[in-house]
């Protein structure tokens, strides 16, 4: 899909329009919004849907309301010093990266992490098992960052979408966030999600830091988290990795990758890469090496591009910008490992998540850390 100048500014405008009004009030609890901890593992109202179920047509269930942003729990600090292939199935060590070799969390968890430009750098990001970038609105994306071993600051946090709620639902982690659209929270009882909200419930386990404003400052830590989980009995397996397995004869030399999601100098500009270092991935925003707030670089073992179709989320009358994954199209995919790449397609699998194939064949991933870069059909990728 092809926008003026106009039209961009009109999306990045809502977008700007939507931040600020973060700093307002929560709306009222809805009905089929888990709002409090026991509701997340009530029976909501509505039946769930199937986690394989297409996000292209509108929920049957849950609607009204207003969307909210990140007010979430009181305190000080600093965020910087606290402190595939889309393959289903299967689960792997050995990860390539140090900075997630801390001690191993008993209850997995799963954050929504903000990644507008105010909010880099982010905490917590070189220590995530598994990461998803997803467009959030006027083409500021946003991730879900999957933690199975200990990290001392993670955010800011940010509110979730219906895409993450999907995603969420076929992990099956506690999902950490700070309010989130109409369908987004809607979708946390529909979907029977073990929810950790900074605004309904779970404020305590959250902390503003005095070193950003808001709603950029909204932090939290893994420890914290996995304590709410506990006090509210939730339970949760391993996240399903990709499953391994050897390059197959189609491999292409790669040495980076370049995914633009808008490049306007005079507007907006949000590119990222992917560069070989001979061990991992190095990530890079704008042209520049990504880099935690702990020093850390932000790398990836193997690196998951698929284009993936959007479409407006017709229920988030409070924030027309909001989208859909429509996740029953599939689309072209590359699978990033050991300086190479393999080109294929991917399709949604039974369990919810991706499954890239090559001849029909699913293709093999490589080590971890696992990002999953999800491009609208309006972005470009680029190899060298």
């Amino acid at each position: 899909m092809a926008l003026g100048r106009l039209g961009v500014g009109l999306l990045l405008g809502g977008a700007l329009t939507a931040v600020l009004s973060s700093c307002a009030a929560p709306a009222a609890k809805r009905p089929g919004h888990a709002s409090s901890a026991s509701a997340a593992s009530s029976s909501a109202s509505s039946t769930a849907p199937s986690s394989s179920s297409s996000a292209g047509a509108a929920p049957a269930t849950p609607t009204g309301g207003t969307s909210t942003s990140p007010a979430g729990g009181t305190g000080t600090g600093s965020p910087g010093t606290a402190g595939t292939g889309g393959v289903s199935g299967g689960t792997q060590s050995g990860f390539t990266d140090p900075a997630i070799q801390g001690p191993a969390l008993k209850i997995p968890l799963a954050v929504i992490v903000d990644n507008s430009p105010a909010a880099r750098p982010q905490a917590g990001l070189d220590q995530a098992e598994v990461v998803w970038e997803v467009l959030a609105e006027g083409f500021i994306t946003r991730f879900l960052a999957l933690f199975t071993h200990a990290s001392a600051t993670i955010g800011p946090v940010r509110s979730t979408r219906i895409y993450f709620d999907q995603l969420d639902h076929a992990y099956g982690l506690p999902l950490a966030h700070a309010g989130g659209s109409v369908d987004g929270l809607d979708w946390i009882g529909g979907y029977h999600l073990q929810n950790l909200d900074a605004i309904y419930g779970a404020g305590a386990y959250f902390y503003r830091s005095s070193s950003r404003k808001m709603p950029d400052n909204l932090y939290t830590s893994s420890a914290a988290l996995e304590r709410a989980a506990e006090d509210r009995g939730f339970k949760a397996p391993s996240p399903r990795l990709p499953e391994a397995g050897p390059l197959g004869p189609g491999a292409e030399s790669t040495s980076s990758v370049t995914l633009s999601y808008y490049d306007d100098p005079q507007l907006y500009v949000y590119v990222v890469g992917w560069r070989w270092q001979g061990d991992a991935w190095q990530r890079t925003v704008n042209g520049q090496d990504q880099i935690a707030t702990d020093g850390r670089p932000v790398r990836a073992g193997t690196v998951l591009v698929l284009v993936v179709p959007t479409a407006p989320d017709p229920n988030d009358h409070g924030n027309p910008l909001t989208l859909y994954m429509l996740w029953s199209k599939g689309g072209s995919a590359w699978v990033l490992r050991s300086g190479m790449r393999t080109r294929g397609t991917w399709s949604m699998g039974a369990d919810g998540l991706p499954i890239v194939r090559e001849h029909g064949a699913i293709v093999p991933a490589g080590s971890g850390p696992y990002w999953y870069e999800l491009v609208p059909t309006s972005g470009d990728v680029s190899f060298n």
